[in-house]
């Protein structure tokens, strides 16, 4: 779900993630505008992103199905590309994912760009240097909540994928 205020959004044409939802649970993230700091919070408790997997899994999809970059120029951090595409980019970097090394690891094949009368954008990767991945292919789709689920028949849930039986954001 995409929400915007006419500060941030509108006037600055930027976009920053606040929250996110992964393995049945909101994830409240810290910062502002398109520069890379900030913290990651469950239920008020700073966590370590890299120490939760579904978490960082679903960074490294928002950063790779994604055709924004973060540029800085001396002091000052902005984006290429869609102020959408770019703030996943930032929420990426701010769990310590550089763009341009998942792009190294993670070789994109092919994509469908996003069109919004589709309302998703899908990449194919191959995995080029990871050492339980290497070698295999994996399409990554981002797009509205109700196109996305009208696609899905399971959720990765504590690490194990389950069918969906009920809409997993309203539990």
């Amino acid at each position: 779900m995409i929400c915007s205020d006419k500060t941030g959004t509108l006037t600055l044409n930027q976009m920053t993630v606040r929250r996110i939802y992964a393995d049945g649970g909101f994830i409240e993230v810290t910062g502002e505008g398109y520069e890379p700091k900030g913290e990651f919070r469950r239920d008020g408790e700073k966590i370590n992103p890299a120490e939760d997997d579904q978490l960082m899994l679903l960074l490294r999809a928002g950063a790779l199905c994604n055709d924004a970059s973060l540029t800085k120029n001396i002091e000052k951090y902005g984006i290429f590309g869609d102020p959408t595409e770019g703030a996943l980019v930032v929420a990426a970097a701010k769990a310590d994912l550089n763009k341009s090394d998942l792009e190294k690891a993670y070789l994109r094949q092919d994509e469908l760009p996003f069109a919004s009368e589709k309302q998703y954008m899908v990449t194919l990767h191959y995995m080029a240097t990871l050492h339980s991945e290497a070698g295999h292919k994996t399409a990554l789709i981002k797009g509205s909540v109700e196109k996305i689920l009208s696609y899905s028949r399971h959720i990765l849930k504590n690490g194990r994928v389950v069918d969906i039986t009920e809409s997993p954001i309203m539990r």
